[in-house]
């Protein structure tokens, strides 16, 4: 059904594939706290299929993605809506993530002989070398 509109300038068939697809009623209908900065984001990437068609107003679906390809790979990315509290990554150390604040919390690169790790420090009490300056026998002769 879109295939057949895809000769059309790039802002009428954005805007077709939004209606066709029934994402502007979604957004519309939607409660969640996140439903505003869903909605900006729609808006903000309309605008900037209609600043990349104004460059040339004859631009073609093709250009359009090798455009977004190349923005998401070299560059600084589009404009996004500001995230609210409600739909934001918390990042945060290991530490700070083990008490019950958190429904879930998931944990990037752990793995068998990743993290936790097997190696371990050295210490004071076996490795000479780490061990205290106060504790050493060289005390009296080191001067800090």
């Amino acid at each position: 059904m879109l295939r057949t509109h895809v000769g059309e300038p790039l802002l009428d068939l954005v805007r077709r594939i939004v209606d066709t697809c029934g994402i502007d009623v979604e957004l519309a209908s939607a409660t969640s706290p996140s439903a505003a900065a869903r909605r900006d984001n729609l808006d903000l990437f309309v605008r900037a299929v209609a600043d990349f068609q104004a460059v040339d107003g004859d631009v073609s679906l093709g250009a359009l993605l090798a455009y977004l390809g190349a923005e998401d790979e070299m560059g600084t990315g589009l404009d996004v809506a500001t995230p609210t509290e409600a739909d934001s990554v918390k990042l945060l150390t290991v530490h700070r993530a083990k008490g019950l604040e958190w429904d879930v919390v998931f944990l990037v690169g752990v793995g068998e002989d990743k993290f936790p790790t097997k190696q371990t420090r050295t210490q004071w009490i076996t490795g000479p070398a780490v061990l205290p300056s106060p504790l050493r026998g060289t005390r009296a002769t080191c001067r800090s």
